[in-house]
């Protein structure tokens, strides 16, 4: 960490404790920074994450020989003055704490203080007041933002005993805060990520009912037709000019559209789950992949801006149609950032893998996760019953593993049908073109049908139950099939950020999309 203090204040102060923080869900620890006033030195201290610069004036607290007087008095004392700037990536709580001497002859319950912002009196009260000694939280302190504080102290007026001494430190402290679930009770629900159709999930796949203190939340979605969950990643930097999380960044012409799914516990991390807004085009699919020695196929010629599940040609191993995802030539390309050709003889070039398409500061922000494979009936049915056998570690094919570790996959039909309505978790998904309520289809519900490019289907993680050569396809139409892994259609990769994400910006509205950094 990048430490810098300077001073240049003619007044000698008998010595000032600042501790600063920051909390990014691993402690870091207290780092303290004790120092004396002298010469000629400008008191200002700057650690990248926060920083205090104090006026002339500026000192620890030393009430001595005091006469206790009313507030109105109180407030006219000589105050020690402040800036705090937050020069972090994310929005912070500012926290106030006093650390008192062990020696003191007044209690710390008989001072009284007075906190000004910006000229602004935000509280006066008792010192005390909590277990930490915490006298005022300036919350949700935005990124960039300066403020000027000033702190003013006195003995209260109903202390009987002039002339004792109290001294103490002031501690300020800089704390990121969580930004993905701040607050869940039996009445309440407060998301950072926004209000537009992001639900609570319960244990057994149904909306989670807050008022019922024995249901336990099992993951937040998503959910209907009108969702604020637009994200911005992979944002370009080939002209130099981007700074990670910088706002002043034109994320609009730079950045790709994502979608989020929702935010799901992964190994014991809560991650935010990305689908991109558009499917895979011709120009990112090669025709071919070499992995391990095989040649996949995965897309059937340079103008298709479709994919195959896995397509090999007869006679190789895996053998055509197979559908294993550990296997496949579509999560080889999704995963490598190109294949294994020969170059050598300097005319020859390798395919590109999708991860050679991602900038570094994407691929910094992605975090392994455990994908299910468990087979899904290839007549799929109820939102539930599909996400229950995705993670069914005995509906396996031979040969077939229960769950793949990476970093790209592909959407779960139950992440398809819990995009629509409640109205439709207990309607078959492969009956979503015709199933209706007063009128309105379930895919007509869902905001991932929305974005879709209904001239192409799509995709999904899960095999079929019906075939070891099938998996599991959203048709155009709306519904969900089961289709042979050699048939050409849309994919769009899928990935979780690690669980230091925070949002810096946006709403998640098309217009304003969140920002998301990890600092």
């Amino acid at each position: 960490m990048d430490i810098k203090l300077k001073n240049n204040n003619k007044k000698k102060i008998i010595f000032l404790v600042l501790t600063i923080i920051m909390c990014l869900g691993v402690s870091l620890g207290a780092v303290y920074f004790i120092y004396l006033y002298n010469d000629e030195r400008e008191n200002t201290l700057e650690t990248g994450l926060i920083s205090i610069a104090y006026t002339e004036g500026s000192e620890s607290i030393v009430l001595e020989n005091q006469v206790p007087v009313i507030d109105d008095i109180g407030l006219t004392n000589t105050p020690y003055e402040f800036t705090v700037q937050n020069t972090s990536k994310v929005p912070i709580n500012v926290k106030f704490q006093i650390i008192p001497e062990n020696n003191n002859q007044i209690p710390l319950g008989a001072v009284r203080y007075g906190l000004y912002i910006n000229d602004e009196l935000m509280e006066k009260d008792n010192l005390g007041k909590s277990d930490d000694n915490t006298f005022y939280i300036l919350e949700n302190f935005e990124v960039g933002a300066t403020i000027q504080a000033k702190l003013v102290f006195w003995v209260d007026y109903y202390y009987e005993t002039p002339g004792e001494t109290f001294s103490a430190k002031i501690k300020v402290t800089g704390e990121s805060f969580d930004v993905i679930v701040e607050e869940v009770g039996t009445d309440t629900l407060k998301k950072k990520l926004g209000t537009g159709g992001l639900v609570a999930i319960n244990s057994d796949g149904d909306l989670y009912d807050a008022t019922d203190t024995t249901e336990t939340i099992r993951e937040y979605r998503y959910s209907g037709l009108t969702v604020d969950n637009y994200a911005y990643f992979n944002c370009q930097d080939t002209d130099g000019t981007y700074a990670y999380g910088d706002l002043n960044y034109d994320y609009k012409n730079n950045c790709e559209l994502w979608r989020i799914i929702g935010i799901f516990n992964d190994n014991g991390e809560d991650k935010i789950k990305l689908v991109r807004n558009t499917t895979l085009t011709a120009d990112e699919l090669p025709e071919s992949y070499l992995i391990n020695g095989t040649t996949y196929t995965i897309e059937n010629s340079t103008t298709s801006s479709s994919a195959y599940w896995n397509y090999v040609p007869s006679g190789t191993y895996p053998s055509t149609n197979k559908n294993d995802w550990t296997t496949a030539g579509l999560q080889y390309y999704l995963n490598t950032e190109k294949d294994e050709t020969d170059t050598s003889d300097g005319t020859t070039t390798a395919n590109a893998g999708y991860l050679s398409l991602l900038t570094n500061e994407a691929k910094e922000m992605i975090s392994p996760t455990t994908y299910y494979l468990g087979n899904v009936d290839y007549n799929v049915s109820t939102v539930k019953l599909s996400y229950n056998q995705e993670r069914d570690e005995t509906r396996l094919w031979s040969g077939n593993q229960a769950s793949w570790d990476g970093l790209i996959g592909l959407m779960y039909p139950s992440d398809y049908g819990y995009s629509a309505s409640d109205l439709y978790w207990e309607t078959y998904m492969y009956g979503w073109d015709s199933a209706e309520e007063d009128g309105v289809y379930a895919r007509s519900t869902s905001w991932l049908y929305q974005t879709a490019n209904h001239s192409s289907s799509e995709w999904l993680l899960s095999p079929s139950s019906n075939s070891s050569g099938r998996a599991v396809g959203w048709y155009s139409a709306g519904y969900v099939y089961s289709y042979f892994t050699s048939s050409s259609y849309g994919a769009r990769p899928v990935l979780n950020l690690k669980s230091q994400a925070k949002v810096i910006d946006g709403v998640g509205t098309e217009e304003e999309p969140f920002v998301f950094v990890i600092d």
